[in-house]
């Protein structure tokens, strides 16, 4: 399995205003023909050792699941690419970014 990571890292008067966005116009987009549409969404919460966390900006994962690197990458050239766009033109880049990872799942049992 293939875990396609999208971290969003937004000044932190615009995270409700990021969550409506994600939920109401990025979501079916994200997820539409995907044989596993059930992405998950984190908040980094803290981050141990830096006594200044709470003065940064919001971070929010998303996770989205692929049966093989290529269908991921596929589906980032595409699809992401255009929502990429969406999310710069609507927060503005230099209130909000974007990076991405991808990880491959190693089951432990």
């Amino acid at each position: 399995m293939i875990i396609y990571n999208c971290t969003f890292m937004l000044d932190k008067a615009l995270g409700q205003d990021f969550l409506r966005w994600l939920k109401e116009e990025a979501l079916t987009p994200l997820t539409q023909g995907l044989t596993h549409p059930e992405p998950r969404l984190t908040r980094l919460i803290d981050v141990p050792g830096d006594p200044e966390f709470n003065n940064h900006a919001l971070s929010y994962a998303l996770q989205l699941e692929f049966d093989t690197l290529a269908e991921a990458q596929r589906w980032a050239r595409t699809v992401l690419q255009s929502v990429t766009g969406m999310y710069t033109a609507r927060f503005g880049a230099e209130k909000a970014l974007l990076f991405t990872t991808i990880l491959q799942d190693i089951p432990l049992r």
